[in-house]
């Protein structure tokens, strides 16, 4: 226990957290929550709709018939 409490001071030293505070307070160089919010939505709604036009391209009836296996 001691052990890790002193990595854990060595580590977080004042000089460490001056260096984590700038970073989080520099907008240049960190994107916004809001800027990844809106990019996890694009993401998700891109990945939906190719989700569903390969749905409705490869319908499971079509597929078997295209190889052939389907009676």
């Amino acid at each position: 226990m001691a052990k890790g409490d002193s990595f854990r001071r060595q580590t977080l030293d004042s000089a460490s957290k001056d260096k984590l505070l700038e970073a989080a307070n520099n907008r240049d160089t960190t994107m916004s929550i809001f800027q990844y919010a809106y990019f996890l939505l694009w993401l998700m709604m891109q990945t939906w709709s190719h989700v569903t036009a390969l749905q409705s391209k490869y319908s499971p009836k079509r597929s078997w018939q295209g190889i052939g296996i389907h009676q």
